[in-house]
């Protein structure tokens, strides 16, 4: 095809950037689901701190989306420096943790175990902080282009326990979600399933 222009099917997987799509097309109105999967070679910096989470989109429409997102068109939200905002005389301050959750673990739809977010608010050192190491995400299984796609990920935040999500999209249909826990058979530690 020539440069620029998009191949068929439109989903796919970017191991190293850290998303796999899975879309219907790649119009402006076409349905897409984007599964997150933070890379081990991208620094922590600013990253978040969702492992597995995903976001639907439809008919330009958001159906599950980034939390986080809403803090930039929000009034009493603005900057980044953790500043109490001033909105009017009888502005009320937002409790602390709000922006920390948005941008935490805590608030994206991610497999977790025993109530374990990884990182919880009270780790978070300011109001804005969403940096750090996230735990890295791993890619296997993916397979495109039929009438059933597959995408395979994981993580071991919780190691030696495993966290896999396996992403299954049955085109004109919709999606699967299958997450998988295992641990080795000897383990004998709080968080084993």
């Amino acid at each position: 095809q020539a440069k620029g222009v998009c191949h068929e099917p439109a989903t796919c997987q970017y191991p190293n950037g850290g998303y796999t799509f899975f879309r219907s097309a790649w119009n402006a109105d076409a349905d897409y689901l984007a599964v997150a999967h933070y890379p081990p070679n991208i620094p922590g910096t600013h990253a978040h701190w969702d492992p597995l989470s995903f976001l639907l989109h439809t008919k330009g429409r958001t159906l599950i989306g980034e939390p986080a997102s809403n803090l930039y068109e929000d009034p009493r939200f603005h900057g980044h420096g953790g500043e109490w905002p001033t909105v009017g005389p009888t502005a009320e301050r937002p409790k602390p943790l709000y922006r920390a959750y948005t941008y935490s673990v805590n608030s994206h739809n991610c497999l977790v175990m025993n109530d374990d977010f990884l990182k919880p608010l009270e780790a978070m050192n300011h109001g804005t902080f969403w940096g750090g190491s996230p735990p890295p995400c791993h890619t296997g299984v993916f397979a495109s282009g039929g009438s059933i796609e597959v995408a395979e990920v994981w993580h071991d935040a919780n190691a030696p326990t495993r966290m896999r999500r396996f992403v299954i999209h049955l085109r004109g249909i919709g999606f699967v979600f299958v997450d998988i826990v295992s641990s080795p058979k000897k383990r004998l530690a709080p968080m084993q399933y």
